[in-house]
């Protein structure tokens, strides 16, 4: 009879372990659905878009301007940034200018992300899109694109500096933090840049812009475009020497 109780017993307690791991694979967590990973702004697809497509007539934007991105072969003079309006210089400045035959740059007036307007600078490398900036990357639409892509990797650092004023010497720390949506070796990449730093004059200023680009594909164009801009260079100092030796000096 004790053996027949200890024999149930036993049975009773398997019973209960087959019920608990049934149990627990039934409430086992779910894994959140995998985000997609940045493409562009709407219609303008890095990888995809070309520049011919643009045109001055669509209506989701006020119009597009292509830039005149090439250097004077006497001076060595590039883009000067003031010539296309104060929406624009500071997203140039950002987005970086780049010369040759492989690099093409445009600007898009008023571009509509739902509700909202952003400015944008393209860059096209061989035609193709290969970056977009922005400077105008509002609140609403840095939520809309963490509701679809994620928050993003938060990356910050810090940097004191010395300020002098009539009162005497005194230290500031400057602030400057990337949140980043894939990496170097990704497809595409976005970066979100907001900085608090220190001017010449000690005082506070700002920078926040926003990039999506082809990590593999700037590159490339950085690199094609060095080369063009050294060419020029090289051929502009040849040209001074050569003056220089034929100078009545």
């Amino acid at each position: 009879m004790i053996n027949q109780m200890k024999h149930l017993r036993i049975v009773i307690l398997l019973g209960l372990s087959c019920v608990g791991i049934s149990l627990f694979s039934q409430t086992k967590a779910v894994p959140p659905a995998k985000k997609p990973s940045p493409t562009g702004f709407g219609k303008f697809k890095i990888g995809k878009t070309i520049i011919q497509e643009l045109n001055e007539s669509d209506s989701t934007y006020t119009w597009f301007m292509k830039i005149d991105n090439t250097i004077d072969t006497l001076t060595g003079d590039g883009i000067e940034n003031a010539q296309y309006g104060a929406e624009f210089t500071y997203g140039l400045i950002y987005s970086g200018l780049f010369y040759g035959k492989n690099a093409k740059m445009g600007l898009v007036k008023d571009y509509k992300v739902n509700e909202e307007t952003v400015n944008l600078i393209l860059v096209f490398f061989k035609d193709t899109l290969a970056q977009i900036t922005t400077a105008d990357f509002s609140t609403d639409i840095r939520k809309q694109w963490e509701l679809k892509y994620g928050d993003g990797t938060l990356s910050t650092r810090n940097k004191i500096v010395k300020c002098t004023s009539k009162y005497g010497d005194y230290s500031e720390t400057e602030t400057y933090s990337t949140v980043s949506w894939g990496s170097p070796t990704s497809k595409t990449q976005a970066t979100w840049e907001f900085d608090a730093y220190f001017d010449s004059k000690c005082k506070k200023q700002y920078m926040d812009y926003f990039i999506v680009q082809s990590p593999n594909r700037m590159k490339l164009l950085e690199a094609s475009s060095t080369k063009h801009v050294s060419k020029i260079m090289q051929k502009i100092e040849d040209r001074k020497k050569k003056q220089a030796i034929d100078s009545d000096l």
